[in-house]
């Protein structure tokens, strides 16, 4: 599995910590299941992080506290909670930013969709959006014409 990382997480408190604290943030990011879960004891998880446990257990701790600069204020700035469900932690924000698009990615989703719905054929029953929304003749073309009807009377006379 894998986690979104933004570049904007180097502009958010997190980087005010000290580096042992990022390292857990970003091994737990790594690590964590799709909804955002990282299952295990603290010693199991301080070893697969290869890091002495007091250090892991110092990070856990700064990671639970309330952070009064967070940009989300969602558990007061926490970073992680406990799990509910088992041991471990759960990652506050996670799923909001695995589920943020980038760009791409909807460039990529609306391509496969407009595919689809071709292929389904369900395109040929409307005409294609040419941009004037059922609105009259442009404006631009009727003062073409009136130009051109106007140099005709005068070439007459």
């Amino acid at each position: 599995m894998y986690a979104k990382l933004f570049s904007r997480i180097t502009e958010s408190s997190l980087m005010e910590e000290d580096v042992a604290t990022r390292f857990v943030f970003m091994a737990l990011l790594a690590i964590a299941d799709p909804q955002g879960y990282v299952i295990g004891t603290d010693v199991a998880l301080a070893r697969r992080m290869n890091m002495p446990f007091q250090d892991f257990n110092a990070a856990i701790k700064r990671l639970m506290a309330p952070d009064p600069e967070s940009n989300s204020k969602e558990e007061d700035g926490r970073r992680i909670v406990r799990s509910d469900c088992e041991r471990g932690y759960y990652l506050v924000n996670y799923l909001k930013y695995r589920n943020t698009r980038d760009e791409g990615a909807r460039r990529d989703y609306q391509r496969a969709y407009r595919e689809k719905y071709r292929a389904e054929g369900r395109d040929k029953a409307r005409p294609v959006n040419n941009g004037q929304h059922g609105q009259p003749q442009s404006t631009q073309a009727e003062a073409e014409a009136e130009a051109e009807a106007e140099a005709e009377a005068e070439a007459e006379a």
